[in-house]
């Protein structure tokens, strides 16, 4: 992934995650990769990862279980 400059990388990790449910490769209800392998997969740090998936818990868009990891919300009006 090829990030800007003049946007800050946890929006730009938020629009690639939101990018991958709406095209389907997420689907609702399944288990997003975790923040260790999504700062792997992405080269960034792992608290820029987190603040991502915070926001988008925030935002209803993520569901966090404890001890399972952070999944699509089943709410696809919300999607």
């Amino acid at each position: 992934m090829q990030f800007q400059d003049n946007i800050p990388i946890y929006v730009q990790i938020e629009k690639y995650l939101y990018r991958q449910i709406a095209l389907g490769k997420i689907k609702p209800g399944e288990k997003v990769p975790s923040v260790r392998q999504l700062a792997l997969d992405l080269t960034v740090n792992v608290n820029t990862v987190q603040r991502a998936l915070n926001q988008m818990n925030t935002e209803g868009i993520l569901e966090v279980r404890r001890g399972l990891g952070s999944f699509v919300t089943t709410d696809t009006e919300l999607i």
